[in-house]
């Protein structure tokens, strides 16, 4: 007997080890062009080439589902088939709508490429079928741009292949890539909107308004024009962005660079300590948050605080915008100026130098008695250092 499935891997082995397998594979549409060729000459039927390409692109490799769409146009022998017979009876917008599509997309024509989404809306064409379509066609053209045997890897009639060509020497690869990812980005939200030409309508105005593509190349050279102008953008990022990983000192910069700050090391870091507190008065978690951070730098009205690996959790919870209008509003009254705070992240751990420092520096500044013993068990199991030491009463 003859077992036929298309899904020999659910198929017990005990099954498989007695029978012969024969796996029979998608023929190429060329071939099935070829095939229907010879029917459509015996049978004394006049058709298109590029109906006969749509007909073996819809069969998706499968000979006999390609003889039974050609079976439909019998009772077309004496007008002949042509490419739109063949896009009514599959429901596509076909190849010549797309071709227009884009070169309206190349013509910045953003009334006619409106225009074509109505009328193919009003021929009843499903929306979905036209995306598909177009993403095809968008990676035809890639082919056609990046590879020299673009013939044998796009299935399309010779004239339409130079249709093809003729467009993809309108963009770059980028554009290409850039266009496909945004239908792409549709295909995939389609079914989410209730009105599914809406998210079509934007791209294609999107795509079609000046400068709607900005090529990588002219960006990179706009780059260029600005590192000639008189601010040093370098050197201002690495004087003002870039920030040590693991700080030992807080950077304090002048409003003003030709004004002295009136602000020291030891004066910032009493205003911390008095912030810490104020904070944790007025909301006692988002003290406990704070107080785990380190204050990287001043300039200015703003100050950026950074957090260790293992508290994010901190982090996040003070950009809540509330917490972290309790922070702004105490250091603004702190400091007798509005401020602004950032949170950024360290990327690494502090090392054993800067935690020796840190050790030295607060015993320096908060010398405390000796712990007992447990307490200096705990710090050498893991590696510890007391931060604030609190008296409570038991109850």
């Amino acid at each position: 007997f003859i077992f036929a499935t298309t899904r020999p891997q659910k198929i017990l082995p005990t099954i498989l080890s007695r029978c012969q397998r024969f796996d029979f594979r998608r023929i190429p549409t060329k071939d099935i062009v070829e095939r229907l060729k010879e029917i459509s000459k015996k049978e004394k039927l006049r058709i298109d080439e590029d109906a006969l390409y749509l007909i073996a692109k819809s069969a998706d490799g499968s000979l006999r589902d390609a003889e039974s769409i050609l079976d439909q146009f019998s009772s077309y022998e004496n007008k002949g088939v042509t490419k739109e017979d063949v896009n009514s009876i599959l429901g596509s917008v076909g190849q010549e709508f797309l071709f227009n599509m884009m070169q309206k997309i190349i013509d910045k024509d953003t009334k006619g490429t409106l225009g074509l989404l109505n009328e193919a809306i009003n021929k009843g064409k499903d929306l979905s079928i036209f995306v598909s379509e177009f993403i095809e066609h968008i990676r035809n053209m890639m082919i056609a741009k990046e590879t020299d045997n673009y013939k044998e890897l796009i299935d399309a009639s010779d004239e339409s292949l130079k249709t093809i060509k003729r467009q993809s020497e309108q963009f770059s690869g980028e554009d290409l890539l850039y266009i496909f990812s945004l239908f792409s980005k549709i295909q995939s939200e389609m079914e989410s909107y209730p009105i599914k030409r809406i998210p079509i309508e934007m791209v294609l105005i999107k795509l079609t308004r000046e400068g709607g593509i900005v090529k990588i190349g002219d960006l990179i050279e706009e780059l260029k024009k600005l590192t000639n102008t008189s601010i040093d953008i370098e050197e201002r990022s690495k004087s003002v962005v870039k920030l040590k990983d693991n700080p030992a000192d807080l950077e304090i910069s002048p409003d003003n660079p030709d004004e002295d700050n009136n602000l020291n090391q030891e004066e910032f870091k009493s205003i911390w300590q008095k912030a810490c507190q104020r904070i944790k008065e007025i909301k006692t978690p988002v003290g406990l948050y704070i107080s785990e951070g380190k204050p990287v730098r001043l300039e200015g009205n703003l100050l950026t605080i950074g957090f260790y690996p293992g508290f994010s959790f901190h982090k996040e919870n003070l950009e809540d915008e509330a917490n972290k209008k309790i922070v702004e509003d105490t250091f603004s009254n702190l400091l007798n100026k509005k401020m602004k705070v950032n949170f950024i992240d360290f990327p690494k751990k502090p090392t054993d130098e800067q935690k020796k420092t840190t050790q030295e520096s607060t015993k320096r500044n908060n010398p405390q008695p000796k712990t007992n013993p447990i307490i200096d068990s705990a710090i050498k199991l893991f590696d510890g250092l007391i931060i604030k030491k609190e008296d409570r009463i038991r109850e």
